[in-house]
């Protein structure tokens, strides 16, 4: 494996990513954000390698979180969570039809 001087902060940086991913699909997951019918799938399959990590421990991460590191994330991430939220909107008008499917498909992966 090559040892670049850039790797602690590359990791540093992948973490950092993880946990800000971890809160967005606890965000949308909590506020069963109504019109983003993409929101925990999309945010969930972009974020975690699949079955790299239980719903348990994506929650166990998140709760180490502070509230301090919380609001510094929630702020950091609303300009993109309305960009986000207006692309799902314009997506739901031409596919609202496959809401229901993905949604099925979503619920039977999270509890089986």
């Amino acid at each position: 494996m090559n040892q670049c001087p850039e790797q602690p902060q590359q990791l540093e940086e992948e973490h950092y990513k993880k946990r800000i991913q971890i809160i967005l699909f606890e965000f949308f997951e909590k506020t069963d954000y109504p019109n983003c019918p993409l929101s925990i799938f999309d945010v969930y399959r972009r974020s975690i390698e699949p079955g790299a990590f239980s719903l348990d421990e994506i929650k166990e991460h998140f709760e180490e979180l502070t509230d301090e590191e919380m609001k510094i994330y929630m702020d950091k991430f609303t300009q993109e969570m309305t960009e986000y939220h207006q692309a799902v909107k314009k997506w739901r008008q031409t596919h609202g039809h496959k809401f229901n499917v993905l949604k099925k498909k979503l619920h039977f992966n999270h509890h089986h």
